[in-house]
């Protein structure tokens, strides 16, 4: 069985001690990540921010491991969506495309 190690946030009373984040080391289903989900732009730092990134990449690995990176991408996506995330949704719109090497 695979494990993933995911920064999820924690309760309340971990959060009013300055801890957004915690380590678990489970099995989380797609339902458990989306109702744990937090927006980017309610993390403290963009170190919080990185680190809940890789271990959504990591979390993907584990209960995902046939799922390419448009399938993660949009999952990612659709979690932004419907959590509201305004802020990171207007970042993304606001990056530039780049033309793909040819």
């Amino acid at each position: 069985m695979l494990v993933a190690m995911i920064a999820l946030p924690r309760p309340a009373a971990a959060q009013a001690s300055g801890q957004a984040t915690e380590q678990i080391t489970a099995p989380v289903s797609d339902t458990e990540l989306d109702a744990r989900f937090q927006c980017p732009e309610s993390l403290a730092s963009d170190d919080e921010r990185a680190q809940a990134v890789d271990a959504y990449f990591d979390w993907v690995q584990a209960q995902h491991g046939d799922w390419t990176v448009g399938q993660a991408i949009r999952f990612r996506m659709d979690l932004l969506t419907g959590h509201h995330c305004a802020k990171t949704l207007q970042n993304i719109k606001n990056q530039p495309l780049k033309p793909r090497d040819q």
